[in-house]
């Protein structure tokens, strides 16, 4: 699943990367569009590698339950999103307490388009309205159902999360407030997940945490 997830992105990387450099065009709006694209592209990658996998249609009852999209009450999406602006308030009082350093070095991604606010707000789009959905099938989704058999739920849950916290390191290293927030979003949706049965709860959770850590003024 990894192999998806990562070669989508790193294949829609090099070709947008390629026509921004033949038509000269900024290098960070062009990172920006890509990964919108490769979020995008992912969205039905995903299903599909699922539906190859199992043998089953994606939209089936287990294709759904393979994914985590599989159907859940209105109030455990409610629960996910309060916990998602509960880990947003969190991570608010640790910044307050705890300031980004002045030495602090963004990661390359945010470093690049730190200086564009079209590119900013590209890559914020794609951040709050595709990041969770396609994360949440890839980690908490496909993974998940597939390692769980190997691992059992336990062993596949600390696996993946652990996993999903590490590779956001190359944008946070060195800021401990945020390693906490991203290490305590992936343990609270895969919660989510394990005790739901979906990754719908945990898809809400994703969505309003990076909705509000990406627009709100005090991030």
């Amino acid at each position: 699943m990894l192999v998806v997830f990562f070669g989508v992105q790193i294949v829609v990387g090099v070709v947008v990367g390629i026509i921004a450099g033949v038509a000269g065009a900024s290098m960070a709006i062009a990172i920006a569009i890509a990964t919108v694209i490769s979020f995008l592209a992912c969205v039905f990658a995903i299903p599909l590698f699922v539906q190859a996998w199992g043998g089953r249609p994606w939209r089936s009852r287990i294709g759904l339950k393979i994914l985590g999209l599989s159907s859940t009450s209105s109030a455990q999406l409610t629960f996910g999103a309060i916990a998602g602006f509960a880990l947003a308030v969190l991570l608010a009082g640790l910044m307050a307490a705890w300031p980004v350093p002045d030495d602090f070095k963004p990661g390359p991604v945010a470093e690049l388009i730190a200086d564009s606010k079209t590119a900013h707000l590209i890559f914020a789009i794609g951040a709050v309205l595709l990041a969770p959905l396609v994360e949440e099938m890839t980690f908490r989704g496909t993974m998940y159902a597939g390692l769980r058999k190997r691992l059992r739920p336990a062993g596949a849950a600390i696996s993946i999360t652990a996993l999903f916290t590490v590779i956001h390191f190359s944008e946070i290293w060195g800021y401990w407030p945020a390693i906490v927030a991203i290490g305590t979003l992936s343990a609270g949706t895969m919660a989510f997940r394990m005790g739901t049965g979906s990754a719908r709860p945990a898809i809400m959770m994703h969505f309003v945490y990076n909705l509000v850590v990406t627009f709100v003024p005090a991030f």
